[in-house]
């Protein structure tokens, strides 16, 4: 199921000022002078005890350098239309490229991809040869999974002249992340790397890419790098001790053990040694790190959840539920806006499921009513009643979702329909698809799913028409006539038209699809061209392993005359499923 709900708001708290509203306006420059005729009208939010009041300022401004200020204030606030506005019209008065390319990281900002061409344009003009557009040009032949021998130059040339190389370092390590090959960013992020200054965020970012490619070794480097350049720095220290973990979990828990040998007071690197400790060390010395922790006693909520994971991850129950109810209790009070207790109702909930108590599972996950964990706390409860045969109760639950689209709505109750298939109430479950397009009467995928519940409940005069419609609204979909087709073929009737719908669905999957080319043998088999239907049977058992597959196999081979290479796939099929009532059946029908 996919989708989850937003965070719920949390309450205002009482005569607390409104969130500024800011204003940034760039008027049109005159043509008829040289001069830049730009306003920004800034509304500065002036907080009182009972409301929020604005007051704002004029500020004129005559030339592009007062327009690029306008724009990184604009940008500043988060007004990423207003700056993008103010920069190109900076760039075309003072023609200059290299503020066109603030308009062009503002329109990627905000996710604007036509403004963000018109940049592009704007600096191909003033600058054939801005060495924004070669980065440009190398950085798609990249992620299009070509090489080039220029690539790390260029890459290389522009990031040493910007202003920050570092931080461009590390836009360009977020920008190769959707690279396929890991090992070649990484070797194309190193040899960009070796122009540039020491820097911490560099080496850290290094030895991410350097896990991600398996270069463990490089990666251990770049860690213990990026904490000898600033050895004080905690989160430097948090970092590499990151890294040193995804390969080497020893390394890691010795980085922070020297540090905590100096400070044994300091909670955040003792969770991270906890953290480091789980999967490798024994209950008692992970209970012994606890203990430590408790005496510290400065435990935020945040540090609170943490160590819940940790423990539930380390199966040790008890204390994985100590920590969550006393993040519940805290959060209940208020003492962290940012918190919900709904977070720590979920993990509680989960923590009594893994530790075989269902009921105790069942209440903290009905408390969840807030946040992004809403929807899965629901559909987990969900799972256990049904789990305990309870399918009414788990079917209520799933209905009574807050869904946040009629695409969710869907999934629920697709859900919903599933279990009472499995527990055979097949009317029931036609019931509930048919609530789904009461509410989105085009759900393709409800559609399908609802065609086969009604096959199952044998109302097939209903299945039709949702197939047919299926079929109209995805014309190049093969699943629509492959299973009109097999519904024919299955019952023995319009076998004709089934067959034509079958090689549709063919052709469109390219006959590559096991369950469709299945589809043609049946068909075939039905109308008694048992050599043909053999053939294809024979090719869709190589493609897929799936039990009605072989099955459809055997039967033409009884057809045939093939008893005992028939009885053989019946005979594998009840060795793994020995209780097969289809595959008995055959046998008992054909003298076995």
């Amino acid at each position: 199921m996919t989708g989850a709900l937003s965070a719920a708001s949390q309450n205002a708290a009482p005569h607390r000022c409104d969130p500024p509203t800011c204003f940034v306006t760039v008027l049109p420059m005159s043509s008829l002078t040289n001069r830049l005729a730009l306003a920004a009208i800034l509304a500065l939010p002036l907080c009182t005890a009972g409301a929020a009041t604005a007051q704002t300022e004029t500020i004129a401004v005559n030339s592009p350098l007062a327009a690029v200020l306008a724009g990184e204030i604009a940008q500043s606030r988060g007004l990423t239309q207003t700056a993008w506005s103010a920069f190109m019209a900076a760039a075309k008065e003072s023609g200059s490229a290299r503020v066109a390319e603030r308009a062009y990281d503002a329109a990627l900002s905000a996710g604007q991809k036509q403004q963000a061409n018109q940049s592009l344009n704007l600096i191909r003009k003033l600058d054939p040869n801005s060495p924004r557009l070669a980065y440009e040009r190398v950085l798609n032949e990249i992620l299009e999974g070509k090489n080039g021998a220029d690539h790390a130059e260029v890459l290389s040339k522009y990031i040493k002249d910007t202003r920050s190389p570092e931080i461009e370092f590390i836009k360009l390590g977020e920008h190769t992340s959707g690279m396929r090959d890991a090992g070649q960013r990484y070797a194309l992020l190193r040899a960009v790397a070796r122009s540039l200054p020491d820097d911490v965020r560099t080496e850290l970012m290094l030895g991410q890419a350097a896990v991600a490619s398996g270069e463990k070794k490089a990666a251990l480097a770049h860690a213990d790098k990026a904490a000898r350049l600033n050895p004080g720095s905690i989160q430097v220290l948090l970092g590499a001790a990151e890294i040193e973990f995804s390969v080497s979990p020893d390394a890691a828990q010795k980085r922070l053990r020297r540090f905590l040998a100096k400070h044994p007071d300091n909670l955040q690197i003792r969770i991270a040694l906890v953290k480091a400790m789980v999967d490798h060390a024994e209950p008692a010395q992970l209970e012994r790190e606890l203990r430590h922790i408790d005496k510290l006693g400065k435990r935020t909520p945040k540090n609170l959840l943490m160590l819940g994971a940790i423990c539930e991850r380390a199966q040790l129950w008890k204390r994985a539920e100590q920590f969550y109810l006393e993040y519940i209790r805290r959060t209940e009070a208020g003492e962290d806006k940012s918190q919900l207790p709904d977070t720590g109702y979920l993990r509680l909930g989960m923590t009594k499921l893994l530790s075989g108590n269902q009921q105790e599972a069942l209440i903290w996950l009905h408390k969840v009513e807030r946040g992004d964990k809403y929807v899965p706390a629901r559909v987990k409860e969900a799972e256990i009643l049904a789990s305990m045969g309870r399918i009414n109760e788990s079917c209520t639950v799933l209905k009574s979702i807050r869904a946040t689209s009629k695409k969710q709505r869907g999934e629920i109750l697709g859900a919903c329909a599933e279990l009472l298939v499995h527990a055979r109430r097949h009317a029931e479950a036609t019931a509930t698809m048919e609530m789904v397009f009461a509410d989105d009467p085009d759900n393709t995928d409800a559609m399908l799913r609802a065609s086969y519940y009604y096959e199952q409940a044998d109302q097939f005069e209903k299945a039709v028409p949702l197939l047919k419609r299926y079929i109209k609204l995805r014309p190049e979909d093969p699943q629509g006539y492959n299973s009109l087709g097999y519904m024919g073929a299955d019952r023995g009737i319009n076998l004709e038209q089934s067959e034509k719908l079958i090689a549709r669905a063919m052709k469109l999957s390219q006959n590559q699809n096991p369950a469709v080319i299945d589809s043609l043998g049946w068909v075939e088999y039905r109308l008694g061209k048992l050599a043909q239907a053999e053939k294809h049977l024979r090719t869709a058992t190589k493609m897929s392993t799936d039990k009605e597959i072989a099955m459809h196999l055997a039967q033409v081979l009884f057809a045939r005359g093939k008893a005992a290479e028939a009885k053989k796939i019946l005979d594998k099929i009840l060795e793994s499923d020995p209780d097969n009532p289809d595959a008995k059946s055959m046998l008992k029908s054909n003298g076995f």
